[in-house]
């Protein structure tokens, strides 16, 4: 039975969670940007957190990464374009093999990078958009300029017909624009997604992430207005996109031996504190060259330029697979609505153990909202 694209990949991340390889990596080239968005967990010049590795460094830690089973990687910053050595970064990538996905506020992507992309694509481009103006982008970004370079840098990307991913995030200066932002993103037709969680700064920094935070009821009403809206786009439009996601659930029937690897993989994120592919099949790379299990968090990371890819994974899977359950979560009514996350709890209260009160807080609301 032949595959598609994606089931393929599922089926590559699912055998590579069992086995322990590193399929994906996210290697974060600066923590550097040319906005600056007030919820950005990361933003931050690079003189204060560490020098950037160069274009060299990060294609020798790349390639020892594709050594031990690297298949897919994201390029994201900061913004990635603005590191001094990004094509050199890209193109190099590019050559051992891998699925590269672009991560980018659209604003960099000029006609020149344009055409270089369309020279050499990358698998997928993810574009944040953050307003449905060049007022709503001031507020959020502090550049009302940077509405129409985004607008343009999503055009462009289209054009070239690259698959195209648009998200955005829910935050207090972003939410009272979502009823004109979401149609806005879904003219393009492409995959949209969004997140409603502001994170904490993985270090200091010139950002006020909390004071973007909605509380727990206004979270979820939000939510129920995002949904909304996306029905109601679709309605007005007679659209068939819901008939298709309709029909994209049924799945292919599954041979034993694929429904084996589905229950190993269950069973390994059933016993784990992590239920994402983070220290499984997942890594991420910091500027300056230390691996972690993903962008939202600074603690276990192991220094890759010291002692080597292969040794930092297996020392970031040795602590991964030992954190320990919230057992508060464990016992949580809640629970299947909610994914716990390690990191998240860690950044919320310092310790993995410790139940997020502010995650709890919007994930029941938006339970009594569905009840």
């Amino acid at each position: 039975m032949s595959l598609t694209f994606q089931e393929f990949k599922k089926f590559a991340f699912d055998d590579a969670i069992v086995k322990g390889i590193p399929i994906n990596g996210t290697f974060s080239l600066t923590p550097r940007c040319n906005l600056h968005c007030k919820m950005c967990y990361v933003c931050n010049p690079a003189e204060k957190v560490g020098g950037e590795l160069s274009g060299e460094q990060w294609l020798d830690i790349m390639r020892q990464a594709r050594d031990e089973g690297m298949l897919y990687a994201t390029i994201t910053g900061g913004e990635a374009m603005l590191h001094k050595d990004f094509w050199q970064i890209y193109e190099g990538l590019k050559k051992l093999g891998i699925y590269v996905t672009l991560s980018s506020n659209g604003t960099t992507i000029t006609a020149e990078v344009a055409e270089k992309l369309k020279k050499n694509p990358p698998v997928r481009m993810a574009i944040s958009v953050y307003g449905s103006s060049p007022e709503a982008y001031e507020k959020v970004t502090g550049s009302a300029a940077a509405f129409a370079k985004a607008i343009q840098g999503i055009e462009r990307i289209r054009e070239l017909g690259i698959d195209l991913r648009l998200r955005t995030i829910l935050t207090r200066d972003t939410a009272p624009d979502m009823e004109k932002l979401v149609p806005l993103i879904l003219s393009y037709g492409v995959e949209f997604n969004y997140g409603n969680y502001v994170l904490m700064p993985l270090w200091a920094n010139r950002n006020d992430p909390r004071s973007q935070r909605l509380s727990g009821q206004e979270i979820a009403e939000y939510t129920v207005k995002i949904e909304n809206a996306i029905q109601e786009y679709y309605k007005m439009r007679k659209n068939s996109a819901a008939l298709v996601i309709e029909e994209t659930r049924e799945q292919p029937k599954q041979n034993p031996d694929r429904k084996e690897l589905r229950r190993k993989v269950a069973q390994i994120k059933a016993n784990a504190a992590y239920k994402c592919n983070g220290g499984t099949a997942g890594f991420s790379v910091t500027h300056d060259g230390f691996i972690r299990v993903c962008e939202i968090t600074r603690d276990p990371i192991f220094d890759i330029k010291e002692m080597g890819f292969k040794e930092a994974y297996r020392r970031l899977k040795e602590e991964i697979a030992a954190t320990p359950k919230c057992e508060e979560c464990e016992t949580c009514p809640d629970k299947k609505r909610c994914a716990p996350c390690p990191p998240r709890h860690f950044m919320e209260t310092g310790s993995y153990e410790k139940k997020a009160d502010y995650l709890c807080e919007f994930i029941r609301a938006g339970v009594k909202l569905i009840e």
